[in-house]
């Protein structure tokens, strides 16, 4: 990485935006119920549940 300063910058660059985006809270709960929708409309039906959901 030393052979390519540019990287590093771009990679701090990149880790100071994510920490401003994590700030905002409002974005950061949107952004967990999306994924969790997400992730429920994909994951397949549990065998012998009508809803498609193992009871845990």
């Amino acid at each position: 990485m030393d052979e390519h300063p540019e990287m590093r910058e771009n990679l701090d660059n990149l880790d100071a935006d994510y920490r401003e985006m994590a700030r905002d809270v409002v974005r950061e709960a949107e952004a967990l119920e999306w994924a969790e929708a997400t992730i429920s409309d994909s994951w397949p039906p549990a065998l012998g549940s009508e809803e498609g959901f193992c009871d845990t």
